[in-house]
């Protein structure tokens, strides 16, 4: 009897664990001899039974049911349980749903564990470029997990019933080691091969660290594929996809919070015509007709009492309410920004005043300082910037270049008895050295020194 591991785990599954022991287990039966009847495979894979070909039109919105263990082809899952979708036949439907003028939009019912990652991403790429053709959602109607997780995120949008098990995104190999249990039997089993990793993972053999670093290798590349394309699909970075990409799977709000999915819905509101618009840049006229078979604007237009919530606003129109928080927050981006703009003027401002001051009080201390009838010494001061000290060791210089040259002299005073003064100290040192003295002494400004001690000067 051909070994279960050679038909089904010997191969990458992107499917949750548990459907696919359940899997081998029929295959072994059925293997064994024991067959099991149509019902009992159908209760053992999943709770619902899938003999709908090709797609369901319900008022313009092309039902596309995916149902069951994903296979590239129809298979021996699909042909024992009659609860499985080929990746073949839901392309075709898809071609076909987008050809047809009678369909507006399309709806991938999604009830799967995931399966085989053979053709899915492949079909993913396909479902990715016919956005913008015409508005495709998918709708997780008990589980989208897996390689049926990486179908549906292809799609425009994402919504999931309340009790939806949604992600279990990655990639794994089941093998079997028989090797012992076989000689314990006393079975010998010779692998003739040629090629270092040919039979590897035979289970009549162990497995050798190369064969499984190889195997290894592999289901690292499908699982890169995996989330790249989950990031390219929903629009978010792959860091924030290897954040829910472990394996897990998410229920509902959980999976919305998660951004596995962009809502939570009943399956009549996606059939009603609730849905959102999708992504992609539809023309005009099917804007308006998504518009036009809204259960909202139907019950406005026939004059009936709509019930606005909170929750409902978040469950039937979750781009709305997400677009006014997001501008909420760039309003509150926007008030720090003009906070920091005011504080900023603010402190402009007294910077401004300070430096206002400092000047008038600089043109005051050389105005103070200046000698008398010597107004343009004190104007050039000012306009060269220079400080109070500056201004009073050019104006000590002018005085005793004005008493040593022929021309008119600058006088302090006009009385005789202060020119002589002046002339019996035409440097001013004698000045200079009594202020600083009385500056010394009294711990006052240059300034307050100099004036003091020419009141003492002057009234000798």
């Amino acid at each position: 009897m051909k070994r279960i591991n050679e038909m089904v785990l010997l191969r990458p599954w992107a499917m949750k664990q548990d459907t696919l022991v359940v899997m081998s287990q029929i295959l072994e039966r059925h293997l064994r001899g024991e067959k099991l009847s149509a019902e009992e495979i159908e209760a053992k894979l999943s709770d619902k039974r899938v003999d709908v070909p090709g797609y369901e039109l319900i008022g313009g919105i092309a039902r596309i049911p995916i149902y069951g263990v994903i296979s590239k082809r129809a298979s021996l899952f699909m042909n024992l349980s009659r609860s499985g979708t080929s990746v073949t036949d839901i392309q075709n439907d898809l071609k076909a749903a987008l050809e047809d003028p009678n369909v507006k939009s399309i709806l991938l019912d999604v009830d799967s564990p995931g399966g085989s990652v053979g053709g899915v991403a492949e079909l993913a790429d396909f479902i990715y470029s016919a956005r913008g053709k015409k508005p495709i959602n998918a709708y997780a109607n008990g589980m989208m997990c897996s390689a049926a997780y990486w179908l549906g995120s292809a799609a425009d949008k994402i919504y999931c019933s309340q009790s939806a098990e949604v992600g279990s995104i990655g990639v794994y190999m089941i093998l079997q080691d028989y090797s012992v249990a076989d000689h314990n039997l006393g079975i010998k089993t010779h692998v003739i091969k040629a090629g270092k990793y040919k039979a590897a993972g035979d289970e009549s053999k162990p497995l050798t660290e190369d064969e499984r670093a190889a195997f290894q290798e592999e289901i690292n590349t499908y699982y890169e594929l995996f989330v790249d394309a989950v990031a390219r699909n929903r629009g978010i970075s792959k860091e924030e996809v290897t954040i829910f990409a472990d394996g897990r799977v998410w229920i509902g709000k959980k999976a919305e919070q998660m951004r596995l999915v962009d809502g939570v819905r009943t399956f009549e509101q996606m059939i009603a015509g609730a849905q959102i618009p999708s992504k992609s840049n539809a023309n005009a006229a099917q804007k308006s007709a998504d518009i036009e078979n809204n259960t909202d604007i139907q019950t406005h237009k026939e004059g009936k009492t709509m019930e606005l919530t909170i929750e409902k606003l978040k469950s039937d129109h979750k781009v709305l309410v997400d677009a006014l928080l997001a501008e909420g927050k760039a309003a509150g981006v926007i008030e720090g920004r003009e906070k920091a703009e005011a504080q900023a003027k603010a402190a402009l401002d007294a910077a401004v005043k300070d430096a206002v001051k400092a000047e008038t009080d600089r043109c005051a201390g050389i105005v103070a300082a200046m000698p008398l009838n010597a107004r343009a010494l004190a104007v050039n001061a000012i306009k060269e910037g220079q400080t109070t000290e500056a201004a009073k060791t050019s104006f000590l210089t002018a005085i005793n270049s004005s008493a040593q040259s022929a021309g008119p002299s600058i006088e302090t005073e006009t009385d005789t008895t202060k020119a002589a003064q002046v002339k019996d100290d035409p440097t001013g040192a004698e000045h200079k050295k009594a202020a600083e003295a009385y500056q010394k002494e009294h711990k006052c400004s240059m300034t307050d020194a100099l004036k003091a001690t020419a009141k003492k000067r002057d009234a000798k």
